[in-house]
């Protein structure tokens, strides 16, 4: 993140307090400080006695008020070290800065985003809805849920079924001989069915979901102003504010996955890996109990 905050040297030139020449030397360096930065096209004289030409900089406040313009090689010069540290807590000063405006900003619209992530997780089909549909999958036929869970691993939902060579039609015997040829098996996998959005059944990724964005949105826009936070508190929530919009978006993606996986028809799909007829019928029952389950919470 870029700190600097770039003035020219025109606009501070007219305030009262600026001086074309100043001895920092003549301060304690502990209580210089810088106050805004600059970047000139042109050369421009240093405000140290000397008066080097230079380009970049910094304006530099004295204990009494009174500002002028050094150069960076002029500071390092002149100061040494103490100009290191005095860069250092000017620095700091702007983090902190930085900081507090984006927490502000975000308490600034707590109540958006308190709603945004309700809607998220209390709204109609969804994260609450989720959760739930998600425990139904433990219902599954044992054998389904398991080749379920493979799929979920590979991220592949096509459902095939192997066909002997035999049974295969002349198309498909002439591509398997291909295949044979190729060392493979004498049969081919025929696609049955594809069941989408795997990534939406996965409950882990909506419990991350949960802790790292409802909760905390909810805990820190309960906080009336930045000012009432502790430093190290302050600087996490200005951490998660960065990262706001892109957990907004992992969350909603995942919400569509769910939402998308969590259909009549993706499960009649589901349906196909069952081996018996009664594992087919077990595998809608779980889906009527889906269905039947309320949208969003009451009240």
């Amino acid at each position: 993140m870029n700190l600097e905050k770039l003035t020219p040297l025109s606009e501070m030139k007219l305030r009262p307090e600026f001086r074309d020449t100043l001895d920092l030397k003549l301060y304690p360096t502990n209580e210089l400080k810088i106050i805004a930065t600059y970047a000139e096209k042109d050369m421009i004289e240093c405000g140290m006695p000397g008066h080097h030409l230079h380009k970049k900089g910094c304006f530099v406040e004295t204990p009494d008020h009174l500002i002028t313009n050094i150069g960076h090689m002029c500071a390092a010069t002149h100061l040494g070290d103490d100009w290191v540290a005095i860069e250092r807590r000017y620095r700091e000063r702007q983090r902190d800065l930085v900081t507090f405006e984006s927490v502000d900003a975000f308490l600034t619209h707590a109540v958006e985003h308190r709603n945004r992530v309700d809607d998220l997780w209390h709204g109609e089909r969804g994260g609450w809805w989720l959760t739930r549909c998600q425990s139904q999958l433990r219902r599954l036929p044992s054998g389904v849920f398991d080749k379920l869970r493979s799929m979920m691993r590979s991220g592949d939902g096509t459902i095939t079924q192997y066909i002997p060579f035999y049974d295969l039609n002349e198309d498909e015997q002439e591509l398997a001989r291909l295949n044979m040829n190729r060392g493979g098996a004498g049969g081919l996998h025929r696609k049955l069915g594809q069941v989408v959005a795997l990534e939406g059944a996965k409950q882990v990724r909506l419990l991350e979901v949960k802790g790292n964005l409802v909760d905390t949105v909810r805990r820190y826009s309960s906080v009336e102003s930045s000012h009432l936070m502790k430093n190290a508190e302050r600087r996490a929530c200005a951490r998660f504010v960065g990262s706001l919009g892109q957990e907004y978006g992992r969350a909603e993606r995942f919400l569509r996955d769910g939402q998308r996986f969590f259909t009549k028809e993706n499960f009649a799909e589901i349906a196909k890996l069952a081996d018996s007829w009664s594992g087919k019928v077990d595998v809608m029952k779980v889906w009527a109990s889906i269905e039947a389950m309320p949208l969003k919470p009451s009240g």
